[in-house]
């Protein structure tokens, strides 16, 4: 199979205060591309939306389409686009409605909450589909993780 030679873009990036460092931008930008994803979901947008950003671009490259979960209602202020839709709400109130290409949950870090989302969001992964984690240093990240596999 021959991989097209993807590069990661990195005026993506400008006018964010990019917290996260450029491999995994660039892993979050060129994965989704690679495997052609059209359904992305994203729990958890945070203060300035870095990895949506991403992700809209990715939809504009592959006529995709990106779902955000978040309780802050100013992150629906964050992007006008029409391959986003934004959901203010609790993750684990959201009735899922598809089957997804790539998921990342960065919403709550407390166990309970990761721990729920992985039940609830790990089964809506098409095959071969992709789950981007973040923050998986933090204990209760971590320790969600080691009970869900």
């Amino acid at each position: 199979m021959d991989i097209p030679n993807y590069s990661f873009d990195n005026t993506l990036l400008e006018g964010l205060q990019v917290i996260d460092t450029f491999p995994v931008a660039a892993f979050l930008y060129e994965l989704p591309i690679l495997i052609g994803a059209k359904k992305i979901l994203e729990i958890g947008i945070g203060s300035y939306g870095v990895s949506t950003k991403i992700f809209l671009a990715v939809c504009k490259k592959t006529g995709g389409h990106l779902w955000s979960v978040d309780i802050n209602p100013n992150c629906g202020k964050l992007f006008t686009d029409p391959n986003w839709t934004f959901i203010c709400s609790p993750s684990q109130q959201i009735d899922c409605f598809d089957i997804f290409d790539v998921v990342l949950i960065d919403g709550d870090h407390n166990f309970d909450m990761v721990y729920t989302d992985l039940k609830k969001f790990v089964p809506l992964l098409r095959f071969n589909g992709y789950l981007y984690m973040h923050d998986t240093n933090e204990d209760g990240i971590l320790r969600a993780i080691d009970k869900y596999l």
